[in-house]
């Protein structure tokens, strides 16, 4: 492709007899193919901080984006006790959840149901049964003092944790693409 375009750019501007401006690269062209620069390049996913192909991360890649939501309950379940719609997680033992204020209204998609994760303090705090439409129940019985008001990272870092969006899309079996449009259009947006 990018020999292809040179030489039809390189005739036409012979035909018209002036210098065009060129652009070809995108946000993997960039980081793969300086060849390919030109004088503009369309840095889509990159800008956001993700990786722009499948298996190729990038460590010059710095995420720009994060989400995170808010922990508004704590709660104390009993062995047996089922949680979320349709009790598809019964606790094996005792265990402290905590509500977060996210859910599928907001972009976190039900594939988390039971699957997926967050941090929390700093840890893992796990999707115990289904994502609703507001909020999701996670596992924070290995987590020292969890409070309301605390932050839930969903997507970024919390100390040496980091969730990136190429994890995020690949639990669900999807690519970062469609995390930020799904995402996008529902959060509420802050910009530093």
């Amino acid at each position: 492709q990018l020999m292809s375009f040179k030489e039809l750019a390189s005739e036409m501007e012979r035909k018209l007899n002036k210098k065009l401006i060129k652009h070809i690269a995108n946000s993997s062209a960039v980081f793969r193919y300086p060849d390919s620069h030109m004088d503009l390049a369309r840095c889509g996913i990159a800008s956001y901080g993700a990786s722009p192909s499948a298996g190729f991360m990038l460590k010059e890649i710095i995420p720009v984006v994060s989400v995170k939501a808010k922990v508004v309950l704590i709660k104390k379940v009993l062995k047996g006790q089922g949680i979320s719609y349709n009790r598809t997680f019964i606790a094996p033992e005792d265990k402290t959840i905590a509500l977060v204020d996210i859910g599928y209204g907001e972009g976190y998609s039900r594939g988390f149901s039971s699957c997926g994760h967050m941090l929390i303090r700093e840890n893992k705090a796990f999707v115990l049964g289904r994502v609703t439409m507001d909020l999701t129940v996670v596992d924070v019985s290995h987590i020292k003092n969890v409070s309301v008001g605390d932050e839930a990272v969903i997507v970024g870092s919390q100390g040496n944790e980091r969730i990136t969006v190429e994890d995020f899309a690949s639990c669900l079996d999807t690519v970062p693409y469609e995390v930020f449009c799904t995402m996008g259009k529902m959060l509420k947006k802050i910009y530093h």
